[in-house]
């Protein structure tokens, strides 16, 4: 009977010893997961992190755009003004040139009509 019962003492320290090395393993693989889930969350944010920042740069570069856009816009309108306004001068001044031409022109016939009549 103490041989049987020391036989049964030596299984279950054995068994023992084996429990304890499964649950070393066990917790070390926990260790391990939850250190990956760490990770994971860390990648997750770093990911959340960057998204919000290109959001962030996207609607920056927008506002931009339509800035520049309305800028554009606006200043396209002003500048047809200004050409159609130049345009406008332009004309007014030949307009006056060839009524000046046209004039002096006039005067020339009319000075070389008296010249023939006399």
């Amino acid at each position: 009977p103490v041989t049987q019962l020391r036989r049964k003492m030596s299984i279950l320290e054995r068994v023992n010893k084996l429990q304890e090395v499964r649950i070393a393993s066990f917790m070390k693989s926990e260790k391990k997961g939850s250190d990956e889930i760490n990770r994971s969350r860390k990648k997750i944010e770093e990911l959340e992190r960057q998204n919000r920042y290109f959001e962030d740069r996207y609607r920056d570069l927008k506002n931009d755009y339509e800035t520049q856009r309305e800028f554009f816009v606006n200043n396209q309108e002003s500048m047809q003004k200004v050409a159609q306004e130049s345009k406008d001068v332009a004309v007014l001044a030949l307009k006056q040139r060839y009524e000046t031409e046209i004039e002096s022109l006039v005067k020339r016939l009319k000075s070389l009509g008296d010249t023939l009549e006399t």
